[in-house]
């Protein structure tokens, strides 16, 4: 576990491991690296939410759902590991999500570029 100290570390997990206290001290002391990082996911998410929204407005939401999973797929993936995590376990549900998401959300099952997630790792 992080010593604080009052010291704050230079990387989220200075000990190489998890560790909610360093992380805390870590990104408490970054408001606008969070700022950044939440606008980024909301502008990415809000493209793929208005698509959603003119294709149920248009009755084409059914007609669009494989496209519209690639581009989720994309998006997760674009997002980085822990979105990439939460859709590989979306995946598997078809009682939350239809035929055409649970085809579009396996590609991360094991499709997933090695570079998209190394350079989410990297940000």
């Amino acid at each position: 576990m992080w010593q604080t100290d009052g010291e704050i570390p230079d990387k989220p997990y200075p000990l190489n491991k998890y560790d909610d206290t360093a992380a805390a001290a870590y990104f408490s002391a970054r408001p606008l690296l969070v700022l950044s990082r939440a606008l980024e996911v909301l502008t990415y998410s809000a493209k793929f939410g208005v698509n959603l929204a003119f294709d149920y407005l248009n009755d084409k939401f059914d007609e669009n759902a494989d496209e519209r999973s690639i581009q989720l797929a994309e998006l997760l993936t674009k997002l980085g590991p822990g979105f990439i995590k939460i859709g590989q376990s979306l995946s598997i549900r078809s009682d939350l999500l239809s035929p055409a998401y649970i085809r579009g959300l396996k590609s991360l099952q094991d499709q997933v570029r090695d570079h998209a997630v190394f350079g989410a790792l990297t940000k």
